[in-house]
């Protein structure tokens, strides 16, 4: 997090949560003791990060991204960033005081847009956080973005929740988009900030 992002401390609720899932994620990722504790979504992506996918916890940083011209065209290409935008860039902007961002992504978990805390922005972008950049499951490992969009559902990431240590400085929720009738998720809201 970027010295110039002064964000709220945690309570001591919050302090609690927190130490309870760094000594799941260290007892998981060291020695592969099951999750206890934590919800089912969560213990269900570490599960694919680490025996699917083969996600590395120690990244520092989202590893695929998309050139400029690709990013430009799946922008173009995606009818639920199209409609949202407008919608996006309002909430966005009442996000901006309150250290969050706001984040698009299609369905295969490619960040299309960023907005919201300028700090935040700076902030996330250290670990590719960024568009153009995946945050898929396959790529990112648990994730809110990446998390909701597998499970098809809205899902909470919470500090050490993350698979990768890099991203548990922060915390994040997502929640898909659907077209009408249709099961699997058409694009993503995300909004992230400091845990």
């Amino acid at each position: 997090m970027p010295g110039s992002l002064s964000s709220p401390q945690p309570t001591s609720l919050l302090v609690k949560r927190r130490k309870v899932i760094d000594r799941a994620w260290l007892a998981y990722i060291e020695d592969g003791v099951e999750p206890d504790g934590l919800s089912a979504e969560i213990v269900r992506s570490w599960h694919r990060a680490r025996e699917s996918f083969g996600v590395d916890p120690t990244i520092r940083r989202a590893l695929r991204s998309l050139p400029p011209d690709e990013l430009a065209d799946r922008r173009r290409r995606d009818p639920v960033f199209r409609l949202a935008e407008p919608v996006l860039e309002e909430f966005a902007r009442r996000l901006g005081s309150v250290h969050h961002v706001l984040a698009y992504f299609d369905a295969a978990g490619w960040m299309l847009s960023l907005q919201g805390h300028p700090g935040v922005v700076e902030g996330v972008s250290a670990i590719n956080f960024a568009p153009g950049a995946c945050w898929a499951e396959e790529s990112a490992g648990t994730n809110g973005p990446g998390t909701a969009i597998r499970e098809a559902r809205p899902v909470e990431v919470f500090a050490s929740e993350h698979f990768v240590e890099a991203w548990q400085t922060w915390s994040c929720a997502g929640a898909p988009i659907f077209r009408p009738g249709e099961s699997l998720p058409a694009g993503l809201v995300d909004i992230t900030g400091p845990w």
